[in-house]
């Protein structure tokens, strides 16, 4: 026995509104069904509603994206104006934190020293895929930009370290 298959669920709202209506068009005064279930007229009222109800929706979905637009150009515009209006805060306050403040505005924090980042916890090394290679794990040190791997076949001597990067083998995994 024939089994039909619509294949509704991988057609787009557009393209399923047009192969109902191709089949409401093939199916009318077709003498082989002379009486269609659901009756023709019902289907293409069922069309017409989800025609209506997608174009509303292109409608709302094109006025979100022209709102989200003028939102966007309306905020770019407010931050331009309250950067220039803190230009002139600034050239008129200067260093004066209390006129800054005065205006509701916020003062930069003077520049702190820079700090040795703390070791690395949690350092693991495991036997790569390829012969001479190791992978090296750690937990990140929070602000460090950089590490320094040292490899030494006596660590307490601090004369027998070689910096071990780059090597081609090498994989680091800061986690």
């Amino acid at each position: 026995m024939t089994r039909i298959r619509l294949n509704l669920r991988n057609l787009s709202v557009t393209e399923t509104i047009a192969k109902g209506r191709h089949i409401v068009t093939a199916m009318t005064d077709n003498a082989a069904f002379p009486n269609p279930n659901p009756v023709l007229a019902d289907v293409t009222t069922t069309i017409d509603e989800l025609a209506k109800a997608s174009a509303s929706l292109q409608a709302a979905k094109s006025d979100v994206a022209t709102r989200s637009v003028s939102q966007d150009n309306a905020e770019t515009k407010l931050d331009q104006v309250l950067t220039q209006l803190a230009s002139y805060v600034e050239s008129v306050a200067g260093k004066d934190d209390g006129k800054i403040t005065s205006a509701s505005m916020e003062t930069k924090a003077d520049r702190s020293a820079s700090s040795v980042p703390s070791t690395p916890a949690g350092v693991s090394a495991s036997v790569g895929e390829h012969e001479g290679e190791i992978n090296l794990t750690w937990k990140g040190v929070a602000n460090a930009r950089s590490y320094t791997i040292e490899a030494s076949t006596d660590p307490a001597s601090a004369g027998g370290r070689t910096l071990a990067l780059p090597l081609p083998q090498a994989k680091l995994f800061p986690i």
